[in-house]
């Protein structure tokens, strides 16, 4: 797996402002595999991953007015939200730990250095990052269970997450 996929994933764990997910029922190998194949399809329409609480629930209502591809497939608002979650907790349990850690080493290190920020904001910028660096660990831990189910959907999976911090 590339850095950057890696460095994407713990940017977007970042923007990630919801509760922790969870998980009514156990993932299985043809719901992982319907539901990437679903952001596949419907990701050029709807737009980057940006995983958070809401965003299963979004989709489910955008492709419902479009399509209806996820009910098509056999998912109802609920097992899809089940299924997407579990499916992308698996993927970010799959990522190692070492480059995930570096990143957020390196975030606080920048703002330690950071010349233009008060003494206030530094702390409050390093504490965000420590709350989000918690909550991915959380969701990493959820999504272990399904880790297994998850990782032979991971070079698609890493197609479809964001690319574009890698130079930040």
């Amino acid at each position: 797996m590339r850095l950057r996929t890696r460095a994407a994933i713990v940017t977007l764990a970042l923007v990630m402002l919801a509760g922790l997910v969870t998980h009514a029922a156990a993932l299985t190998a043809a719901d992982a595999t319907k539901v990437v194949a679903l952001i596949e399809a419907l990701e050029p329409e709807l737009g980057p991953i940006a995983y958070n609480e809401e965003t299963a629930e979004e989709w489910f209502a955008r492709d419902a007015l479009r399509d209806g591809l996820i009910a098509k497939a056999g998912f109802t608002r609920e097992s899809w939200r089940d299924a997407f979650d579990a499916t992308l907790c698996g993927y970010l349990a799959n990522l190692p730990k070492g480059p995930i850690e570096a990143r957020f080493a390196q975030m606080r290190k920048r703002l330690v250095h950071a010349p233009r920020m008060t003494p206030e904001q530094r702390a409050a910028a390093i504490a965000f990052v420590d709350e989000h660096e918690q909550r991915l660990a959380q969701w990493r831990a959820a999504g272990r269970p399904n880790a297994g189910i998850v990782h032979p959907l991971m070079p698609r999976l890493d197609r479809l997450m964001p690319q574009d911090v890698a130079s930040e």
